[in-house]
C-alpha cells in the first residue's frame, strides 16, 4: 500500500478537525474549497454510508460537468480514490466487480456516480426543474453557491436531505451539508453570510482544541499541529 502525504493549509485543516455536520465557508478563490473540505466531506460521506446517497448541487447542469466534477474527481484522486476503481462517474461500475446497489437503485447513470460501496452521487442542478423530486438523499454538497437560487434551494432540494434514517441515522455525518463559495457580491447571494450568526465559535474552538490534543495522544511521534486562532 502506497502512502500518501496529504498538505493542508490553515482553513482546511480547520474543517478536517472540526468535522461540523453543516459547514458553509466563504473562502477566497484558490484556498482550496475543493482540494479540501469539499473532497473530504463528500468521500466521507460516501464511505460511511454505503449504498446511500449524496446530492451534488449546481446552479446549472453545464457547471457541475465543467466546473465543479473536474476538481473533485482530482481531489478524490489525492485522497487515494481514483476514477474507475473507487468511482464511476455517469456510467454503471462493471458488473463483475459486484458493487452493491444503492438502497434507491440507480435508473439512469448518465447523472450521478457510483461509489465503491454502492453510494451514489446524485447530479442535481437549478436549471433542471424536478432532478431532485423523488430522492432521498443522506448529504448533500454544493460548491460556487453565491450563485444558487436559495429560496428554491430551500423550496425544492433542502427537503429531500431526509432519507435512510433507518440505516444511518445513528451517524453524526447523517444529513450533513457542505457549501462552499467565493464572497458573495450580489445581494442575492448574502444569504450564506448570515450563516455567521448561527454559529457558536466558543464550541467550535473546544472542539478544535480538543482535537489537537487526541492528536497528539493517537500519533505522538507527529508534531502537533498549529494552533489556528
Amino acid at each position: 500500500m502506497r502512502e500518501v502525504k496529504i498538505w493542508l493549509n490553515k482553513p482546511q485543516k480547520r474543517s478536517w478537525l472540526i468535522g461540523a455536520k453543516e459547514e458553509y465557508g466563504v473562502w477566497g478563490r484558490a484556498t482550496g474549497k475543493t482540494q479540501g473540505p469539499i473532497a473530504q466531506r463528500t468521500s466521507r460521506a460516501a464511505n460511511l454510508m454505503p449504498r446511500g446517497a449524496t446530492g451534488l448541487i449546481g446552479v446549472t447542469y453545464m457547471q457541475l460537468l465543467d466546473r465543479t466534477l473536474p476538481p473533485l474527481i482530482k481531489a478524490w484522486g489525492k485522497l487515494g480514490y481514483i476514477e474507475d476503481v473507487h468511482c464511476w462517474v455517469r456510467k454503471a461500475p462493471p458488473k463483475e466487480l459486484n458493487i452493491p446497489k444503492a438502497i434507491y437503485p440507480v435508473i439512469d447513470y448518465s447523472h450521478c456516480i457510483t461509489w465503491w460501496n454502492g453510494d451514489v452521487f446524485h447530479l442535481i442542478s437549478q436549471d433542471r426543474r424536478g432532478l431532485a423530486n423523488g430522492k432521498n438523499l443522506d448529504a448533500i454538497s454544493a460548491d460556487e453557491v453565491r450563485f444558487m437560487n436559495h429560496p428554491r434551494y430551500m423550496d425544492d432540494i433542502a427537503p429531500t436531505n431526509r432519507g435512510n434514517v433507518e440505516f444511518f441515522g445513528h451517524l453524526a455525518e447523517h444529513h450533513m451539508v457542505t457549501m462552499f463559495t467565493d464572497m458573495p457580491t450580489n445581494p442575492a447571494g448574502k444569504w450564506i453570510l448570515d450563516k455567521a450568526d448561527q454559529v457558536d465559535m466558543e464550541k467550535i474552538e473546544q472542539i478544535f482544541n480538543l482535537q489537537i490534543e487526541a492528536n497528539k495522544i493517537e500519533q505522538p511521534g507527529l508534531r502537533a499541529v498549529d494552533r489556528l486562532n
